[in-house]
C-alpha cells in the first residue's frame, strides 16, 4: 500500500462530449491527444478496492513514458492528449451547457464540452485510495469501489454517466460510488506591489477565503525578501476565511531596486497557496536645506505735509510722502475729521485715494468752514496696509468767507449837530474773529482820511475829544478782516452833515389823514415849506432843511451820476419820522430868474430829483406862480433824502433882422450875383431849418408834456400832481398830430431845396 499526494499541473486543449445519467454504461473508443510537458507527483501506496459487476477491459494502445516502480508514479513526461480547455471542474450539479471556459483541473485553459449531471466535479488533488494493481494495466474490475479523500477534490459525484470515445476500451462500469472531500482555501493580496523608501514601511491585506466548508488552520509566511527588509503578520495564522494584514519593513540600508516577494499560506495538511508582492526600495533622497526665509514684510509709511499757516482761506492742496523698504507704494488714502468749534471732533472718514505719486487732493472743506485733521494711510504692492496712526500727520483750518460790513448809523445823508458823533455797523458772528477799519474823510475820494482807524474790535466809533469834527460835509467807510486773513471789501459810503446850527422846524402833531407844514421862509433857503401828510398819527414831527454846495459833493455818485443840465442847489431835508408813517410831503421851493437866465433854462423845465438807492429819480414839479425875483415850484415826495433842482437849457433860435450885404467893388458883376444869389439861399435855408427845429422842439416838449409819465416809489401811495390831473383831450391830440404832419412835410421841403 503506497500513499502520497499527488497534483495535477495545467492541461491545455481538452475537450469532450459528455452527458449523464444514473450508471456507467460502456466506453469505447475514448481518445485524446496531450502536447504538454506535465509531471504527475509521486504517488505512493496508493491502493484502492473495486467492486463490480462486470470487468474493465484492458487498456489497449495507452503509450506512456514512466520511471518508477511498480507501486511509486515518477515523473511522466511528454504525455500526449488532445484537450482544449484550462478549466477547473468545481461542484457540479443538473448542469448542462455548451462550455468554454478557463478553468482546470488545477488549471485547465479553453475547455468546452456537454455535461449533463446532478453534480459536479471539483478540483481534485492528494486523491488517494485502494487499489489491486501490479501492472500498469487495469484488469477485470467488477464491483468496483474505493475511498476517496482529496482535499482540494471533486465534490460528490452522483449518477454521473458520460460517452467517451477511446481506443482503450473500458468495460461496463456500473453503481461506481465514492466520496470526495472537495474543501479548499485561496489566497490574495490587496496590492501587488508598492514602493517605499529606505527607512519606510508599507501594509498589504492578505486575504484568505475558504471554499466547500475548508476547516483547516492555514500559516502565512513570506520569501524572497532582502536584507534589511522584515515582514510580519497580523494574525500569522487562521482557519479560512480572515484577512491578515502584512506589514513590510524597511531599514535605512535596505537594498534599493525592485524585489519579489512570495506570500505563502500553508495549512495543516501541508496543502499551500502562494501569492507574489512586488516591493521597490528607493533610496533615501536627502533634500537640499531650504532656502532662507525672506525677511518679513514691511509695511509702507506716510506723511501728510504740515501747512504753514493754520487758517486757509481758500480750498488747500495737501500733498504727502509715502515710501515702502520692500517694494513701492501703491496708493496713500486721506482721511479727515471735522470739528466747528477745536474741542468736539467727528470720526475720521476716507476724503479720497491717490493711486499715483506724487500724493496730493484739493481738499474741498467737505464739511464746510471749520478745524480740520488729517492723516495719511498707504498701501504697497505686498497688499501691505500702513497702521492708522495715533495722532493726525496735520491740522488746519478753513475760512472761505469774506465779511462784509453793514452801516447803520448816522443814517446816510442826514444832518449831526455833535462833533463827535457815534459811528454804528455790523457784522455776524465770524468763525475766526473779526477786526474793523474805519475811515473818515471830508472828499468822496477818502485821499486824505482826517480819521483812520485800524483793528477795531468793537462795531462802533466816536471820535475823542482830540478827533472832533468841524462844521463840513463828511463820508465815512467801514470794512473787516477777519483772523483767518480774509479782508472784505470797503462798505456803501455814506454822507452826513455837521452843523453845530441846521435849521430846522418843528410842527408838533399831525393826526391821521391831515396835514401841517414846516414853514422855512425866514431862513433864506431856496426851501419855502414842508407839507407832511400823516399816514398814521405822529407827534413832535421835526423838520430840518440845510443847502449842500456842489463843492461838497464833488467826486460822489450824487454828483457825478445827475444829468448835465445845470443844477440849482442841493437840498438835504430830514425829519424824525419814520418814512412808513409819512403818507406824502409837497415840497414848496423857489429858483431865482436871475439863476434861470444866467443858464439859460427853460422855466417850464424846472423838476426836483430825489436821491434813492444809489439813483437820481424825478419827483412831479409844477410851476405855482413867478414875481419879479423867483418862480415858485411844488413837488410831491413820500420820503426825505437828498434832493437837487435842476432843469433844460432853452433851445437856440436865430435872430431877427435881415443880413447886410457888402458888395466887393472888385469882383466882376457875374460873380456878385452869384453870390447874392448864394447868400439868399443860405439865409432862407437857415430860416427854414431854424424854423422847423424850433417847431419840432415845441412838438416834442408838447409830446413829453402830455405824456409825462407817473412817478412812484415801491411800496408808497402814488401822490398825484395838478400837472398829473390833466389829459390830454380830443382837440390837443388833434392838433399835435397836425404839428407832426407840418413839421415832416417842412422836413421833406427843406431836403428838396438842399438838393
Amino acid at each position: 500500500m503506497n500513499s502520497s499526494m499527488a497534483t495535477w499541473l495545467d492541461v491545455e486543449n481538452w475537450s469532450a462530449g459528455l452527458s449523464s445519467g444514473v450508471s456507467w454504461l460502456e466506453i469505447e473508443n475514448w481518445s485524446a491527444t496531450i502536447g504538454v510537458a506535465i509531471r504527475w507527483q509521486f504517488v505512493e501506496s496508493w491502493s484502492v478496492t473495486v467492486n463490480s459487476v462486470s470487468s474493465w477491459e484492458f487498456v489497449e494502445n495507452w503509450n506512456a513514458i514512466v520511471e518508477s516502480t511498480a507501486t511509486t508514479w515518477q515523473f511522466v513526461e511528454y504525455w500526449t492528449e488532445t484537450l482544449s480547455a484550462n478549466i477547473t471542474w468545481q461542484t457540479i450539479e443538473t448542469w448542462s451547457a455548451e462550455i468554454s471556459a478557463s478553468t482546470a483541473w488545477r488549471g485547465v485553459e479553453n475547455w468546452s464540452g456537454m455535461v449533463r449531471t446532478t453534480a459536479g466535479w471539483g478540483v481534485a488533488e492528494v486523491w488517494d485510495g485502494t487499489i489491486n494493481a501490479a501492472t500498469p494495466e487495469w484488469l477485470g474490475v467488477e464491483i468496483w469501489s474505493s475511498t476517496i479523500s482529496a482535499p482540494h477534490g471533486w465534490a460528490e459525484i452522483e449518477n454521473w454517466v458520460a460517452f467517451v470515445n477511446t481506443i482503450p476500451e473500458w468495460g461496463v462500469v456500473e453503481n461506481w460510488v465514492a466520496g470526495i472531500d472537495s474543501s479548499d482555501f485561496s489566497m490574495g493580496l490587496s496590492s501587488s506591489g508598492d514602493s517605499v523608501t529606505q527607512g519606510g514601511s508599507v501594509t498589504v491585506t492578505v486575504n484568505l477565503s475558504q471554499v466547500s466548508g475548508y476547516n483547516y488552520t492555514v500559516n502565512l509566511s513570506a520569501s524572497g525578501q532582502p536584507s534589511g527588509v522584515s515582514i510580519a503578520f497580523s494574525p500569522g495564522s487562521g482557519i479560512p476565511s480572515f484577512n491578515s494584514i502584512m506589514t513590510i519593513t524597511t531599514s535605512t540600508s535596505a537594498g534599493t531596486g525592485t524585489h519579489e516577494i512570495t506570500i505563502t499560506g500553508t495549512d495543516t495538511e501541508n496543502s499551500t497557496r502562494s501569492a507574489t508582492y512586488s516591493l521597490t526600495i528607493n533610496a533615501v533622497v536627502v533634500p537640499p536645506p531650504p532656502p532662507p526665509p525672506p525677511p518679513p514684510l514691511v509695511p509702507p509709511s506716510s506723511q501728510i505735509s504740515s501747512i504753514a499757516q493754520y487758517w486757509q482761506t481758500s480750498i488747500p492742496t495737501l500733498t504727502a510722502q509715502a515710501s515702502d523698504n520692500d517694494g513701492f507704494v501703491e496708493n496713500v488714502a486721506l482721511y479727515y475729521r471735522y470739528s466747528s468749534n477745536n474741542s468736539t471732533w467727528s470720526e475720521y472718514s476716507l476724503f479720497g485715494v491717490d493711486a499715483s505719486a506724487p500724493w496730493s487732493w484739493n481738499f474741498g472743506a467737505p464739511s464746510g468752514e471749520g478745524h480740520y485733521e488729517v492723516y495719511g494711510i498707504a498701501t504697497d504692492n505686498d497688499g501691505k496696509i500702513e497702521a492708522t496712526p495715533t495722532v493726525a500727520d496735520a491740522k488746519f483750518g478753513v475760512d472761505l468767507t469774506v465779511p462784509q460790513i453793514t452801516l447803520i448809523s448816522p443814517a446816510d445823508k442826514i444832518m449831526i449837530e455833535t462833533s463827535t458823533p457815534v459811528l454804528n455797523w455790523s457784522y455776524e458772528n465770524d468763525l475766526t474773529g473779526v477786526f474793523y477799519e474805519l475811515v473818515v474823510d471830508n472828499n468822496a475820494d477818502f485821499g486824505t482820511p482826517i480819521l483812520t482807524k485800524t483793528s477795531l474790535a468793537e462795531a462802533s466809533y466816536s471820535p475823542t475829544s482830540g478827533e472832533a469834527l468841524s462844521e463840513g460835509t463828511y463820508f465815512w467807510r467801514v470794512r473787516a478782516a477777519d483772523g483767518a486773513g480774509n479782508v472784505g471789501g470797503w462798505s456803501e459810503n455814506r454822507i452826513f452833515v455837521y452843523k453845530v446850527s441846521v435849521p430846522s422846524e418843528n410842527i408838533g402833531q399831525i393826526p391821521t389823514g391831515e396835514n401841517a407844514a414846516a414853514d422855512f421862509t425866514d431862513e433864506n433857503l431856496p426851501i419855502l415849506k414842508i407839507t407832511i401828510t400823516a399816514k398814521q398819527d405822529i407827534s413832535d414831527v421835526e423838520v430840518k432843511v440845510l443847502e449842500i454846495t456842489p463843492e461838497e459833493l464833488a467826486g460822489t455818485p450824487e454828483q457825478s451820476t445827475i444829468s448835465e443840465n445845470p443844477v440849482f442847489c442841493y437840498l438835504l431835508i430830514t425829519t424824525n419820522v419814520a418814512s412808513e408813517n409819512i403818507g406824502s410831503a409837497k415840497i414848496e421851493f423857489r429858483i431865482s430868474k436871475t439863476s434861470l437866465e444866467q443858464e439859460n433854462v427853460d422855466e417850464n423845465t424846472i423838476q426836483l430829483l430825489m436821491w434813492v438807492d444809489n439813483q437820481w429819480e424825478n419827483l412831479p414839479t409844477v410851476l405855482l406862480y413867478s414875481d419879479n425875483e423867483y418862480l415858485y415850484y411844488e413837488a410831491t415826495s413820500g420820503v426825505f433824502s437828498l434832493f437837487a433842482a435842476t432843469g433844460q437849457k432853452k433851445e437856440l433860435l436865430a435872430p431877427s433882422g435881415t443880413i447886410p450885404i457888402i458888395p466887393a467893388p472888385s469882383l466882376p458883376p457875374l460873380f456878385l450875383v452869384l453870390i447874392a444869389i448864394g447868400v439868399g439861399l443860405g439865409i432862407v435855408s437857415a430860416y427854414l431849418y431854424l424854423k422847423i427845429t424850433s417847431q419840432t422842439r415845441m412838438l416834442k416838449k408838447l409830446e413829453k408834456t402830455v405824456k409825462r409819465p407817473t412817478y412812484r416809489r415801491i411800496g408808497k401811495p402814488m401822490v398825484k400832481t395838478r400837472r398829473d390831473y390833466h389829459a390830454a383831450s380830443r382837440e390837443e391830440t388833434a392838433a399835435l398830430r397836425r404839428l407832426e404832419k407840418i413839421a415832416k412835410e417842412k422836413r421833406r421841403k427843406m431836403r428838396g431845396a438842399r438838393n
